[in-house]
């Protein structure tokens, strides 16, 4: 058996405060599959929808509004350099924005790992991610929370 440690980016500690209070605050609706998406009753975020509409609000940018007649749908994020259109995951300047100096621009920088050091045998086990957390692993807003003070 190898172990190896995995190691990943950190948030920078400004943003990791807002994002932890804006996922506590009890005033977004957790959605899934996507960052932020309007339904009849309202808007709804994914966890990283939440650090987004940080990004989106300190930047003085907004969302990209759906193009329906009702204005439900998906909303999306534009990319700087305007060459792409992030709906389902944040863009790389809004991971530029959120992560420290440990960011190098690769891999999947909101996976985690649930056990330290890693056995290289068992890696689908433990290899887990923010975005899975909340569309699949029925974890809330606050359940969130904890796990990026843990593992960020």
């Amino acid at each position: 058996m190898k172990i190896i440690e995995i190691k990943h980016p950190k948030l920078k500690k400004e943003i990791k405060e807002k994002w932890l209070k804006e996922l506590r605050s009890g005033k977004y609706i957790q959605g899934t599959e996507y960052l932020k998406s309007i339904s009849p009753d309202g808007a709804r975020y994914c966890c990283l929808g939440i650090l987004t509409d940080i990004y989106l609000e300190e930047n003085k940018r907004g969302w990209i509004r759906p193009d329906s007649s009702d204005g439900t749908g998906v909303c999306g994020i534009k990319s700087t350099n305007n060459l792409s259109r992030n709906e389902c995951l944040p863009s790389s300047e809004v991971n530029e924005w959120a992560l420290d100096e440990s960011y190098d621009g690769t891999g999947e920088p909101w996976a985690y790992r649930k056990k330290h050091p890693v056995d290289t045998n068992n890696l689908s086990d433990i290899k887990w991610s923010l975005w899975n957390d909340n569309d699949h692993g029925n974890k809330s807003f606050s359940e969130i929370a904890d796990i990026i003070e843990l593992y960020y």
